[in-house]
């Protein structure tokens, strides 16, 4: 099967609806940092910071939960989602309450907490899929970044810090509206009161891993913000816009290459590093790496302004943080068809671990570049040099040095599927 053929498959109206609302996404954000004071986007970027950090872990573990309990019985999956709506609830109240520490603001206090609640939608997403609404997913996806831009248009148009908060909220309602579950999950509280304490405790056995991935990437942001610095949340959010953007495109590309990687991977059982599979993909990311990393110094002050011109040379060392996190993807398809799903909880706990150790130290002697050094130098810990602390990973750590070295003997550019053709 060619890159025509993969294509036309679930992947390539899903991979091109997530494409389309990036560059909205980066759109909206360009007008709002050309528009807002750097004080006032640090203190939004922080309030999203914590809801990473405090709410999305404890949805996303809630949410992989759901997905291998959706295809029992109605009443279990019912239950399940509507204790997990009243954890969530719960810690979006949290939230609430440590915006109102920090910013004593009554309208920021309202926005963050629909912000929390409205990451209930991470176990709609898991209904939809298991449900095999495609095309529903990729229709949603479109429509909330088309929305999620005008909002972003007014907000610059009015320069309001609050309507550029509540964009976040308005895209998460969209994804509760049309990636709806039946209403009886909603209503059936009685149900939902019954299954809380099950549901804490499945959740409590994932929020360790989630919340470990979550904050290795925002730490520097909440760090910023615990010290008073918001403009400096500022700084680092627009040095990581574009190659933020970047990452998701080449994770978007990589939902084309994902079959044939776990298909190779699968050959005779041996559960073989997905090489010839993945090699053309990778050396293609790193070429738009290298490329991104040598124009970020131009590209940077000129689409966000002069107010950031100082994290221009951040901007592209931020870039490389695209290697370890396509590196990453890659090893997890070797790592779901071995089932070294505790390998893949120890990964991400090393590189929360290496996140604050790396941000913090050199945070405080180099400043910002000091703190994106640390974030690139965490992920490859994670994705990479994590492999040579577990003797079953140190061969992977191998094949992938063997990736980095492939790039260099490549003659074209292909993304087929070599595996099929075997």
């Amino acid at each position: 099967m060619n890159l025509l053929g993969i294509a036309k498959s679930r992947f390539s109206y899903l991979g091109g609806a997530h494409i389309l609302q990036l560059v909205l996404s980066l759109a909206g954000t360009i007008l709002i940092f050309r528009s807002l004071h750097p004080k006032d986007i640090g203190m939004v970027v922080s309030i999203v910071a914590l809801n990473g950090v405090m709410v999305v872990p404890v949805a996303s573990g809630l949410s992989k939960i759901y997905t291998s309990i959706i295809s029992r019985r109605d009443d279990v999956a019912g239950a399940f989602y509507c204790s997990s709506f009243l954890i969530v609830v719960g810690v979006s109240l949290a939230l609430a309450a440590v915006s109102y520490f920090y910013y004593l603001e009554l309208s920021v206090v309202v926005v963050s907490f629909f912000l929390g609640a409205c990451s209930i939608n991470k176990l709609n997403l898991r209904y939809v899929e298991e449900d095999k609404k495609y095309k529903l997913l990729a229709g949603t996806r479109v429509l909330a970044g088309i929305s999620v831009f005008s909002i972003k248009l007014v907000a610059a148009l009015f320069s309001s810090k609050i309507i550029f908060l509540f964009s976040f909220v308005f895209e998460a309602i969209i994804y509760m509206v049309l990636l709806r579950v039946p209403s009886r999950y909603y209503l059936d509280f009685e149900i939902g009161r019954n299954g809380l304490k099950d549901s804490i405790a499945l959740a409590m056995k994932l929020l360790p891993t989630e919340f470990a991935a979550s904050f290795s990437l925002r730490y520097p942001i909440l760090l910023f913000s615990s010290l008073g610095l918001p403009e400096l949340a500022a700084l680092y959010n627009a040095a990581s816009r574009i190659p933020d953007a970047v990452t998701g495109l080449a994770m978007a590309l990589f939902s084309a290459v994902r079959p044939a990687a776990y298909r190779e991977c699968s050959v005779g059982g041996l559960g073989r590093f997905p090489f010839e599979s993945t090699k053309n993909y990778f050396a293609i990311i790193i070429g738009i790496v290298i490329m991104l990393a040598i124009f970020l110094p131009w590209i940077t002050p000129m689409i966000f302004g002069q107010a950031y011109d100082e994290v221009r040379y951040v901007s592209s060392i931020y870039a490389l943080i695209t290697i370890p996190i396509v590196l990453g993807s890659i090893q997890e398809v070797w790592l779901i068809c071995n089932g070294y799903y505790r390998m893949s909880v120890y990964r991400v706990l090393l590189g929360g671990g290496a996140s604050i150790v790396f941000v913090t130290l050199l945070f405080f002697e180099y400043r910002i570049i000091g703190a994106v050094i640390g974030v690139v130098l965490s992920a490859f810990v994670q994705a990479v040099f994590s492999n040579l602390v577990f003797k079953e990973l140190r061969p992977i750590f191998y094949e992938q040095f063997r990736l980095v070295r492939s790039i260099f003997r490549i003659k074209y550019f292909d993304l087929s599927d070599k595996s099929s053709q075997k």
